[in-house]
This record gives structure tokens, sequence and C-alpha cells, in this order.
């Protein structure tokens, strides 16, 4: 057994598990250009976010590997050199490795620039795909409204993720001359669903949105009486204020509601405009943005800023550190 070949079949194994996958989360349907896909999501999550969920992450590991492979091939294998080249030499298919080592092995990679570390959202979401993964493929299970938007939007964000490691570290880009049509085309369809799925769930989640803003009106002052009785409640106890309200970016008041059934939603009569809201990739505390996306508050934004010029000023500093 060899293994010159392996870098090209885990690669093109690895997009046709995703491309798989994706085709049992979403029907397409071609018009006269690849490019204007139209995608519509299947029936019943039971059986085809199971189906789907396990291919993309069976093919997410193999990039995974593709990118060991390129590095140092006897990397995807389990076990020590001398045991993968014992095997080899007998004939032997080695077992290859599952994700914790895969990932382990990409962060170690003995070229530092080669190296891999996924940040800790990107790490979260993996983690989910995994979990989500394991529970498909050993349990049946009942899968709510509430649940089957949290796992859309953890399919877009691994969508995201895969396209990003295609293109960061496979470097692998369709508008190159020299990229395969193969691979070309199964990349483009990975393209044209993750931005077809992200402009499906920001109409849905502007639909309910505005079912909120509707909802907000009948009751808006007992809801405003509310926040702002727990917010003195609050401030009595800590004597701090308690985050209600954050800056609309339509009207650029601050009147977003953070609290509460509704929020998201703009209290302001002259705006009532809904904004879509996340947790914080860093500290967990509620922000603007989509869950899907990548998305620090402020103070974790300008902390990060902050770092930054802390150590370019240190660096200035050290280059004037002749003692």
């Amino acid at each position: 057994m060899t293994i010159e070949n392996i870098s090209l079949n885990l690669l093109e194994n690895g997009l046709d598990f995703i491309i798989r996958g994706l085709d049992e989360l979403y029907v397409s349907y071609n018009d006269s250009e690849y490019e204007e896909r139209f995608i519509t999501p299947i029936s019943q999550p039971q059986k085809d976010y199971k189906y789907g969920i396990i291919h993309l992450f069976a093919g997410f590991l193999l990039l995974l590997k593709e990118k060991l492979a390129r590095d140092t091939p006897k990397l995807i294998y389990i076990g020590t050199i001398e045991k993968i080249d014992d095997q080899l030499s007998k004939g032997e298919v080695p077992n290859t490795v599952k994700l914790d080592d895969a990932l382990k092995r990409l962060k170690n990679l003995p070229n530092i620039e080669n190296q891999v570390i996924f940040s800790d959202s990107d790490t979260l979401v993996i983690k989910k795909v995994q979990k989500y993964r394991n529970i498909f493929e050993h349990y049946i299970i009942i899968i709510n409204n509430t649940e089957t938007l949290e796992l859309k939007n953890v399919i877009i964000s691994f969508i995201d993720l895969i396209d990003r490691f295609l293109n960061e570290h496979l470097q692998i880009n369709i508008n190159l001359l020299d990229s395969s049509p193969e691979i070309r085309v199964k990349i483009l369809s990975i393209k044209s669903i993750y931005d077809r799925m992200v402009k499906e769930s920001e109409i849905a989640i502007q639909a309910r949105g505005e079912e909120k803003i509707k909802e907000f009106k009948k009751v808006r002052r007992s809801v405003l009486r509310n926040l702002h009785e727990k917010n003195k409640i609050y401030f009595n106890e800590t004597n701090e204020d308690y985050d209600i309200f954050d800056t609309c970016p339509k009207c650029h008041e601050e009147t977003l509601i953070f609290e509460s059934e509704f929020a998201g939603v703009c209290t302001n009569k002259k705006c009532y405009e809904y904004t879509p809201l996340t947790k914080c990739d860093k500290c967990g505390i509620m922000t603007q943005g989509y869950d899907w996306e990548e998305t620090w508050c402020k103070n974790c934004e300008d902390n990060q800023t902050q770092m930054i010029e802390d150590n370019i000023d240190g660096d200035d500093l050290a280059l004037y550190n002749f003692s």
C-alpha cells in the first residue's frame, strides 16, 4: 500500500461528503446558470438533518486530514510513525485519526507556518456539529422549532467555517485558472448554498422581528414600565445600572431592547425597527448580530483594540531601549 495519492482522495472525498450533506438538507433547482441556484429546505429534520449533519461532519474531518497529509502524510493515521511504517510495510490499512486528534495535530504541525489553530468561536461550532452528529447517529430525537432554528444557525456557521478553511488553509480558490473543473463545481456549490442559507435565515429572522414589533406595540407601556422597574431593583442591589437598552443602528437612539421577549425591538415610535441579537463570542453577553457570525460586543472589541495598541507601544519602545 502507498500513500502518494492520498491527498487528492481526501480532498475530493471530503467535498463529496459535504455536497451530499447539503443535498440532504436542501433541494436545488438549476435555472439557466449554476450560480443562480434556488435553494429550498427539505421537510422533516428528523431524517434530513440527521444524514445532512453526518455527511457534513465526515466531509469536514476529511478536509482536516487533507491539511495534515499535505504537511506530513502519515499524520492522518493513528499511532507513531514507526507503527504506521510497520503496518504499511505489511500491506495493512492503518486507521485514521478522529476529530480531537486531528485538531491537536494540526495545532502542533512541525512547520509553524502550516499550523491550524481554530478560534474559540470556530471550535465551538465544530463541537456543536460533533454533538449533533453523535445525537443523530445514536438516538431518536424530536426537534422543536427553537432547536431547529439553532441547528440551522449552526449549519450556516459550519459551512462558513468550511469555506474559510478551504481558502485559508488548503489554498483552494475557485477563481484560479488551474483549479480542476470538478473542484471548482464542488466549491461553487458550497458557496452558493451558504449564500442562500444566510439569505433565507435573515429573511426568516426579520419576519419574526416584525411579529415582535406588532406584539410590542400592543403592550409598549407595560413592557417599558417592567424594564425600568427591573433596572431600579438591580440598581438598588448593586448600585449599577442594568443594561436594558442598546443603541439602535437605524435611529441611533439608545432605545433597542436587550432584555425580555421583545429583545431586538427598537422602542422609538419614529423607528420601530428590529435588530437581531446574539451572544458575544468573547464574553457571552448579548450584542447585535446573527448567531452564525463571529461577533464581539463593544467592550470586548475596545479591550482587544487597547491590547493591540499597548503591544504596539511596547514594541515601539523596545526599539529605542538601548540599555
